[in-house]
């Protein structure tokens, strides 16, 4: 029987004993329902505890599973945090070679350039020293 239906049956049982009007069988089976009950009380309240211990050991269980996870999300995010740093470095190494490129390649024109504009003076010195040789050598 349920507890339910047991606590009523104790309920009716009580009312007849304070009224006087329960006989001597009333009163074993109220003795028989109460400790049926109590039996029936103490295997849920096991139940019970039973219950709660599987619940907390589960609950302990995900707390150490959500832990490991927060855990590994900690050490994805420090990793990630990691490479943006190193491609932060790499991006700034490459903004300095390409301005030390494009340094050198301006370097490197107006050397040929000022290479070329001696060359051309030096040709035009040639040529003057050869038609003042001519010049001479004609006199």
């Amino acid at each position: 029987a349920s507890i339910t239906a047991q606590g009523s049956d104790l309920e009716k049982i009580m009312r007849k004993l304070r009224t006087g009007t329960s006989s001597r069988d009333e009163a074993q089976r109220l003795e028989a329902t109460a400790m049926a009950t109590c039996a029936q009380l103490k295997r849920d309240v096991a139940a019970a505890e039973e219950s709660a211990d599987i619940a907390a050991k589960q609950h302990q269980e995900l707390l150490a599973e959500v832990q490991a996870w927060e855990a590994e999300i900690d050490e994805g995010r420090q990793r990630q945090a990691n490479v943006e740093s190193w491609v932060r470095g790499e991006k700034e190494a490459i903004a300095r070679l390409s301005d030390e490129a494009q340094r050198y390649g301006q370097e490197r024109l107006l050397a040929e350039q000022q290479t070329h504009d001696r060359r051309n003076a030096l040709k035009a010195e040639l040529r003057s020293a050869a038609a003042e040789q001519e010049q001479l050598a004609s006199l």
